[in-house]
């Protein structure tokens, strides 16, 4: 499913996210030692020189990730680090690029068995397996995490964007041939940002938050007067719990109302809690369908 994200309520390509620009309350209400943010005041020290900017010394490394590679970041010494699930048909047959994206502690994502930090039966990788297990799908999966917790937005949204740079080049070059310019179906703004894609034509398919902390009164509404207009086309699937503790429901019914899409859909959870986990058969179900449909929405 492509899409672009807005980092961390957002989702790219269907990046599933977690938390959003409130996401720094979510580390002090799991119990997270706080971290410096961009406004806070602090003496630089030799020790700090190599950490982006928003983080400090005393970061705490994201939740147990086992990637198999990592992205450089521009302007940035630190890395994303990135699992990459390729459908059977990559790169020449993929048609969809999914890029899922954690929250506040990085990781593998939300739904992991309470009490643990590592989980590869977590929500994430159970739906990338599944969409590139399907002998017919032509999605190609990107599940990341950041170096550290509670990433600047600056690290996170760069991060971001860097993964689905790296995605496209994989399988844009299949996508030109003699007849020249041809739509290429993933994620992001506008391809002649990036690149190598200057000829193609990138686009939003699918946007996806789970229990995502978007202040509403914090969007950028352009020349339009519409909130999330780059998205005004896209589908959109919003799921919280209402007993989530960190992030009030609340955030995703107003982004849910902000939304001018008409293909969009709020699932709110009974009982739910910010992980999400005592829901988890029903959330893998939404968000792998949700990616499927977003996906037949690219077909070329």
């Amino acid at each position: 499913a492509s899409g672009s994200a807005r980092h961390r309520g957002g989702a790219a390509a269907v990046a599933a996210a977690m938390g959003g620009r409130a996401a720094e309350e979510a580390g002090r209400a799991e119990g997270q030692p706080e971290q410096g943010g961009e406004e806070e005041e602090h003496q630089s020290s030799d020790d700090e020189e190599d950490a982006p900017r928003g983080w400090s010394r005393d970061a705490v490394p994201s939740y147990p990730f086992p990637a198999d590679f990592e992205l450089e970041v521009w302007q940035c010494p630190w890395p994303i680090q990135v699992c990459r699930h390729p459908c059977k048909h990559h790169p020449g047959g993929t048609e969809t690029i999914a890029i899922f994206l954690p929250g506040v502690h990085g990781g593998v994502g939300p739904c992991r068995t309470p009490g643990r930090t590592f989980d590869d039966e977590a929500l994430f990788p159970t739906v990338a397996r599944r969409l590139v297990s399907d002998p017919g799908s032509r999605v190609d999966c990107y599940r990341c995490s950041w170096a550290f917790m509670r990433p600047p937005e600056g690290y996170a949204v760069r991060a971001a964007f860097k993964v689905l740079h790296h995605a496209l080049l994989q399988v844009v070059a299949s996508y030109f041939g003699p007849s020249g310019r041809r739509e290429v179906p993933s994620a992001g703004e506008g391809g002649g940002a990036l690149e190598g894609l200057q000829d193609a034509v990138v686009r939003v398919a699918g946007v996806c938050t789970l229990n995502g902390a978007i202040d509403i009164s914090r969007i950028h509404v352009g020349e339009s007067g519409v909130p999330f207009e780059h998205v005004a086309q896209s589908r959109a699937l919003l799921i919280c719990g209402t007993d989530d503790q960190v992030v009030p429901p609340e955030a995703s019914a107003q982004v849910y109302e902000a939304l001018s899409t008409p293909n969009k859909r709020l699932v709110s959870l009974p009982g739910g809690t910010h992980d999400l986990f005592g829901h988890k058969a029903q959330v893998i179900e939404e968000v792998y369908n949700f990616v499927v449909e977003c996906a037949r929405g690219t077909r070329v």
